[in-house]
């Protein structure tokens, strides 16, 4: 590594490198041992050895071992308690690097299986459970649904601050901030959401649940009119027969329409944008109110100040595959172009919303290609 020679084994794994690039990590075989060896530092040597995880800034390392028939973690060259199955696919620290979770069995039962799973946080083993334990972005809070006072109930665990049981929780998710904390609960055939404690209206299915940055407001797609029977005791609904879909922002329902797409909320949690088909034609939705139609759109994005809406819209040209696309911006139309190209940075799908308050995206029009550069109204 930077020219120097590490140690020689008689086999070496991948090399899992940490985002910045200064700390590196790999699993090595010595014999019939196996290892993994850290920043040049060598661990020690088990039965097997299972994939490498770092934390993001590289400072921690995690895998998992085995030996004699018991599999445990490894984090930062401590042996965590032992099960009998854990697997590292779950593997995962939190995004500030101080907690580790994993997913562990314990006793097989017959047959040859496993008992239901439980996390693992730090090394303790969290109430029985399936959804990956979710940490706030500054680790200080962590959410996790559990089993119920019988197995027929879940409920969210908030800080180690269990709430109300429901037939089935799903889809924990906490403000950056982690002050603000929504999860899907599913009830006897009908959905509705739980932000801070607080149940929402209910619905036949909703999918795409989307927090605010500040936590504060909550928009989701819901569907209603499906028909609906009972079968011992479940409840099954035909989710291709729903006859009205639309979006629920703040527990409030927007207009119907025949679908809705790319739900969106800006940085700044002011405002609430998606996209929604209506007749043949597809439109952009902003604050509830609805923009231009077109035979499609795409590419939906905010500025970085929340302040404008983009997308690009393809005109209505009499053919199968429009040749007529044009930028929208704020509900401004740009010149027309035979295609708008898709960026395939980071940065995502054109249009881009620069930092110095322009928009920029890429043209084609009469075989030229045009770099369009556009200044954003104050």
């Amino acid at each position: 590594m930077d020219g120097q020679t590490g140690p020689e084994y008689d086999a070496v794994g991948a090399l899992v490198l940490s985002a910045d690039g200064r700390h590196f990590a790999y699993l090595a075989k010595q014999g019939e041992r196996q290892l993994a060896v850290i920043n040049c530092q060598a661990g020690p040597a088990y039965s097997g050895v299972g994939p490498l995880v770092l934390s993001h800034d590289g400072l921690h390392a995690a895998y998992v071992a085995w030996q004699s028939e018991k599999y445990f973690v490894v984090a930062d060259g401590r042996a965590g308690p032992p099960f009998n199955f854990i697997s590292a696919l779950g593997l995962s620290f939190s995004a500030d690097g101080v907690h580790l979770v994993y997913p562990a069995w314990g006793d097989r039962k017959e047959g040859g299986n496993y008992d239901r799973k439980r996390w693992v946080v730090d090394g303790r083993a969290l109430p029985q459970g399936g959804q990956t334990p979710v940490f706030s972005a500054d680790g200080q809070h962590m959410v996790y649904v559990a089993e119920g006072a019988s197995n027929a109930t879940m409920q969210m665990v908030f800080d180690g601050q269990p709430g109300p049981e429901y037939p089935a929780v799903s889809n924990a998710q906490l403000s950056p901030d982690g002050r603000h904390v929504v999860f899907l609960v599913r009830d006897r055939g009908n959905y509705f959401e739980v932000l801070d404690g607080r149940p929402g209206p209910k619905y036949d299915l909703i999918t795409g649940q989307i927090l605010s940055p500040d936590g504060r407001r909550l928009a989701y797609e819901a569907r209603t009119g499906a028909p609906r029977f009972e079968e011992h005791g479940i409840y099954v609904t035909n989710d291709t027969e729903f006859a009205q879909t639309f979006i629920v922002v703040d527990g409030t329902p927007g207009p119907k329409y025949d679908g809705v797409y790319q739900l969106i909320i800006s940085a700044d949690s002011r405002h609430v944008a998606y996209e929604a088909a209506k007749g043949g034609h597809w439109l952009a939705v902003l604050d509830g109110r609805e923009g231009a139609k077109y035979l499609h759109i795409w590419g939906l994005k905010f500025s970085v100040d929340g302040q404008h809406l983009a997308y690009v819209a393809a005109k209505e040209n009499g053919k199968p595959v429009s040749d007529r696309m044009v930028v929208v911006v704020d509900g401004h139309e740009s010149r027309e172009f035979e295609m708008v190209l898709e960026d395939n940075s980071a940065a995502g799908t054109a249009p881009i919303f620069t930092g110095g308050g322009t928009l920029a995206y890429f043209g084609v029009r009469g075989g030229v290609l045009y770099r369009v550069t556009q200044p954003l109204a104050k």
